[in-house]
């Protein structure tokens, strides 16, 4: 997992301060931060948001998107680009000329693996919760 410190340094990146997200709802982004709690990391008691969620009250997970938005989704770019990152000299020397992915989510990974190697894309996801 990445620290607070290199979570912001990545977003300043230009890969991922050139994202658009505009096509993110406020359910997507949501979603993402049930991926991906640790975007929450400067906010007070954030384990507290999961939690509630869990528990049926989606309240304040609906607050911290309201509140926070799109900077939810580039946290969450921020760390799946840097695990990307940390694979990405083993992807490229396997040089793929497509790749599957099962379980994609939003295919953030996806994107930069394509982004750099320009392989193809299989992407299967299936989304029931």
């Amino acid at each position: 997992m990445s620290t607070f410190e290199q979570l912001e340094e990545a977003r300043r990146h230009p890969d991922l301060a050139a994202l658009d997200v505009s096509a993110f709802s406020g359910h997507d982004i949501a979603n993402l931060v049930l991926q991906r709690s640790e975007v929450l990391y400067d906010q007070p008691r954030s384990g507290e948001t999961i939690s509630a969620w869990s528990a049926g009250d989606a309240a304040p997970l609906m607050d911290a998107v309201k509140k926070l938005g799109d900077e939810l989704i580039h946290r969450a770019a921020a760390g799946i680009w840097l695990e990307y990152r940390s694979l990405s000299d083993t992807i490229k020397s396997l040089n793929p000329a497509a790749v599957a992915d099962i379980g994609c989510g939003y295919a953030l990974f996806d994107l930069f693996l394509h982004r750099e190697t320009g392989c193809d894309l299989i992407l299967i996801d299936l989304e029931a919760s």
